[in-house]
């Protein structure tokens, strides 16, 4: 049974004060047990950074499975089939002493692999149905609230959403993406307001889950961390004259394994050209390994 750092601290701290008396009457046997306190500490923190590292080197094929939030108590579970597609992610609260299922997406496939249905359940809530049609290399998503039309590449990244409100047709919103060299989303454009990423050179953490980018993007905003990981955004936005207001930038720092995945990140205070700002937030990530696929 592996122990965490907090757990071996106290069983160390509890065996110190329990030789306390028979260190007093021995010096020697305190320089000695001082070494081997040493080494437990050592092997505590070892413990606990090799759980979250496969074989494999860089070259390790991984899936994201839980991310909790440190601070706000949240979390994410996310279900691969045998083919390494999402097919389930449901997010938890915080409630009392524990976690409470706030909301399950479930996404079914059609034969061709294409998605075909995903359904929203919110706890307490009546369920959203999300129905997918395809037109060449545009995406029709429809749901009891939108219908959103989407463009994408051969590669299933998203170029344009338009998204349309059910009960007012004359209303729209529409999103434009534009990519850079690794294929990770480099401006992203809203109504005159946008936003430009900077990325590390590390595995994104969603970068092997087998579920088209246009998905993840917009229905579950991971838009950021599939090839590889954001860790600079920047927000522009516009007066009413046109001119453009400074940039504000935001940092992301984050922790990898040795496989070169994240395995922790930190979110700042954010704030996005007058939506409600997103508290400072630190963020775990746990993975499996991917099947391999014949």
């Amino acid at each position: 049974m592996q122990l965490s750092i907090n757990k071996s601290h106290h069983i160390i701290y509890k065996a110190i004060l329990t030789l306390d008396f028979f260190i007093m009457r021995n010096p020697n046997l305190y320089f000695k047990l001082c070494l081997v306190f040493v080494f437990l500490f050592m092997v505590a923190c070892s413990d606990e950074n090799s759980m979250h590292n496969f074989p494999g080197g860089t070259s390790a094929r991984l899936l994201p499975v839980k991310v909790s939030g440190e601070k706000n108590g949240g979390q994410t579970i996310l279900i691969y089939d045998n083919y390494n597609r999402l097919v389930n992610c449901s997010y938890y609260l915080k409630s009392g002493g524990g976690l409470s299922k706030y909301s399950e997406l479930k996404i079914e496939y059609d034969t061709d692999g294409c998605i075909k249905k995903a359904v929203e359940q919110i706890s307490g809530g009546e369920d959203n149905a999300y129905l997918f049609t395809y037109e060449g290399a545009k995406i029709i998503i429809q749901d009891k609230y939108y219908t959103r039309y989407i463009d994408a590449d051969a590669q299933g990244r998203i170029l344009e959403m338009k998204q349309f409100y059910n009960n007012d047709r004359n209303t729209s919103v529409v999103y434009n993406y534009s990519y850079d060299q690794k294929g990770n989303i480099a401006k992203y454009d809203l109504n005159n307001n946008y936003y430009s990423y900077v990325y590390d050179n590390y595995n994104g953490i969603y970068s092997y889950v087998n579920t088209p980018q246009w998905f993840l993007v917009i229905m579950l905003d991971k838009s950021n961390f599939v090839y590889n990981n954001c860790t600079e955004i920047y927000t522009y936005s516009l007066d009413e004259n046109g001119k453009e207001f400074a940039p504000v930038t935001f940092k992301i720092t984050l922790i990898y394994n040795d496989n070169g995945y994240p395995v922790k990140y930190h979110i700042p205070n954010m704030t996005f050209c007058g939506t409600p700002p997103l508290p400072e937030s630190d963020f775990k990530i746990e993975y499996q390994e991917a099947k391999n696929i014949k």
